[in-house]
C-alpha cells in the first residue's frame, strides 16, 4: 500500500503515480470507489464545521459526478491521502 501524503506541492501533485479511478473501479468496483468518495465527502463536510452543510443526496451526487466526469483523473487528485 502506498500513500501520497508526501506530494506537498501540486507539483509532486502533478507528478505522483497515483492509480486513475477507472484503474481503481475496475479493481476494487465503482461502487467501492463511489462510496471512498463519499466517506471523503462525508469527513470533509464535518471538519468545516458549516451551519447547512450537504446533505446525503448532495453527498451522493457529488460522488456519482466525481466517478463519472474524473474517471480519467489520478485518484491523487481527489485526495492526496487515498490508499492503493
Amino acid at each position: 500500500m502506498v500513500f501520497y501524503r508526501n506530494a506537498h506541492t501540486v507539483s509532486l501533485a502533478l507528478n505522483a503515480d497515483a492509480p486513475k479511478l477507472s484503474m481503481l473501479a475496475k479493481q476494487f468496483g465503482e461502487g467501492k470507489v463511489m462510496e471512498y468518495i463519499k466517506v471523503w465527502l462525508v469527513d470533509l463536510n464535518k471538519s468545516l464545521e458549516l451551519k447547512n452543510g450537504l446533505k446525503a443526496f448532495q453527498i451522493n451526487q457529488i460522488a456519482f459526478a466525481i466517478t463519472d466526469k474524473y474517471r480519467s483523473g489520478d485518484s491523487y487528485e481527489i485526495d492526496p491521502g487515498i490508499p492503493v
